[in-house]
């Protein structure tokens, strides 16, 4: 059975001996999504996210912006789980792909926790912009992203309820021949397209007719 390698032990190191990567970080962070980061580090610690290091020359292989916000932030040690790559082609492998593999959000579960955050009345836009690292363009856009589905849903909905009203019904009943002819010169009386519509409107015509008598 082959072993399960975890990799827990975590120790407290100065942050000026851990070196940058040797090579250059492919994982760009915006203005808005790094003052975000810098800021959830000094509310909140740096949670379960120590750097990783390569102890043969205590460069970094995955953390390169927590450590630059820790450096801004005055901090003097940072957690670290030291790890030594294979060679220098896993070392640039595994900052490609510890970047990688974060997921993806599916955008209307997002929308729907932005929009149940700002429901909330906690945070105005600005500080929900800044908490989640988007630009106030960003967080506009997905709220009236979520505007536009429940618009779509509404409307969806009322056109479902107005093809039911349009549907045809059949409706069955036995009548004698001179009650057929009666109701026949009363549907020619009215004029409509239809015999259902001639129908319609002769009802209507008695309801409001019993309802003036009443």
């Amino acid at each position: 059975m082959t072993d399960k390698k975890i990799y827990a032990e975590v120790k407290l190191v100065p942050i000026g001996e851990i070196k940058p990567s040797p090579f250059e970080n492919a994982n760009e962070f915006s203005e808005e999504l790094f003052a975000s980061l810098k800021k959830d580090i000094e509310e909140h610690g740096l949670v379960g996210q120590s750097l990783i290091v390569n102890p043969k020359d205590n460069t970094l292989v995955d953390g390169h912006h927590r450590k630059k916000a820790m450096e801004e932030l005055g901090y003097t040690e940072v957690p670290v789980i030291f790890y030594e790559p294979a060679d220098e082609t896993e070392h640039k492998l595994l900052s490609i792909a510890w970047n990688q593999k974060h997921g993806t959000f599916n955008e209307q579960k997002l929308h729907n926790l932005i929009k149940s955050i700002h429901d909330s009345g906690k945070y105005n836009l600005e500080e929900l912009a800044e908490k989640l690292g988007f630009n106030n363009s960003e967080i506009k856009e997905k709220l009236e992203a979520i505007k536009i589905d429940d618009d779509l849903i509404k409307k969806l909905e009322n056109d479902a309820t107005e093809q039911n009203k349009n549907l045809p019904v059949l409706l069955t009943f036995s009548i004698i021949k001179e009650e057929l002819e009666v109701v026949e010169e009363a549907l020619e009386l009215v004029g409509q397209k239809t015999r259902g519509e001639g129908l319609v409107k002769v009802c209507k015509a008695y309801i409001k007719l019993k309802t003036e008598n009443q």
